[in-house]
């Protein structure tokens, strides 16, 4: 549902790089506004939502009031809104690195070359990746996205429509022909405009690459018999690990499963067909 024309309040572009709430999210959030009202104000930074958009689109729809306070000046926006978001959305790797990525590339309105003195400075690429808990890989793969995809491909891995490995081969094609790989890959006659087909592992494979980065530190650590506070140990990081290998295989499982279906069904309707076909060529003698 659109509703923008009734906005008041624009949505800041450090809140639309995450994705919206799904149907069934938004749905829930507006049964408790309805009955409780917004119990959080949202919050504003640069006159515009960085915090609490789905709360104001709630309290739009329902004609309430909606308090809302200003970011502190001291706060840097960028951490912000990634506390706000990552810790508590149920986002995919490759939404969570788009959207980390494209935080931290943000400037604030009128700074272009260097970052406001308020700002934290630039995270690296493997500070980032641990920001997302994904791998290095896959910060690179959503840099390639933000630099060279159209927005149409960006917004379908917001969307978690395609994984972030997809999107980053759309963005080698050229701009013209990415919407179409989107939903036809490009023919492999064609070897370097190659698009494969979304698989939708490739967050949990993301993830166990992560993981294997995190376990070769923890080892090296280790060995050296230092390691950093805060850090898990290897037989922790194998633990998680071995999860999600676990939710691996069942995802493959259920992927399996499904196309064992479909493969039955297309059967069955290959034999409607041809007994409809064969009935029509009788009635037309």
């Amino acid at each position: 549902m659109s509703r923008n024309s009734e906005y008041k309040i624009e949505r800041h572009p450090l809140s639309a790089a995450f994705p919206d709430m799904n149907p069934e999210e938004y749905s829930e959030l507006l049964d408790s506004v309805r009955e409780i009202g917004i119990q959080n104000p949202i919050v504003l930074f640069e006159d515009k939502i960085i915090d609490g958009w789905h709360r104001y689109r709630a309290s739009v729809e329902l004609d309430i009031e909606c308090p809302a306070i200003d970011l502190p000046e001291e706060t840097d926006p960028r951490l912000f809104v990634i506390a706000q978001n990552v810790s508590r959305r149920s986002l995919s790797a490759s939404q969570r690195a788009l959207a980390i990525v494209t935080v931290n590339a943000w400037r604030r309105s009128g700074v272009t070359n260097k970052a406001h003195p308020q700002d934290a400075p630039e995270k690296s690429k493997k500070e980032l990746s641990e920001m997302s808990k994904t791998s290095t890989a896959t910060i690179d793969r959503a840099k390639k996205v933000i630099s060279d995809a159209v927005n149409e491909v960006i917004e379908a891995v917001q969307s978690g429509e395609i994984g972030i490995v997809k999107a980053s081969e759309i963005a080698k094609l050229d701009k013209d022909k990415q919407v179409a790989a989107l939903t036809k890959p490009v023919k492999k006659t064609v070897p370097k405009e190659v698009v494969p087909d979304y698989d939708p592992s490739d967050d949990l494979r993301e993830t166990i690459t992560a993981l294997n980065e995190e376990l070769e530190k923890a080892s090296r650590a280790a060995a050296s018999g230092v390691l950093e506070e805060g850090m898990e140990s290897a037989q922790e990081i194998m633990e998680r690990q071995a999860e999600e290998i676990k939710n691996l295989k069942i995802e493959n499982d259920g992927l399996k499963s499904m196309r064992n279906t479909l493969q039955v069904e297309i059967k069955e309707l290959k034999k409607q067909c041809s007994y409809y076909q064969k009935k029509l060529k009788d009635i037309e003698k």
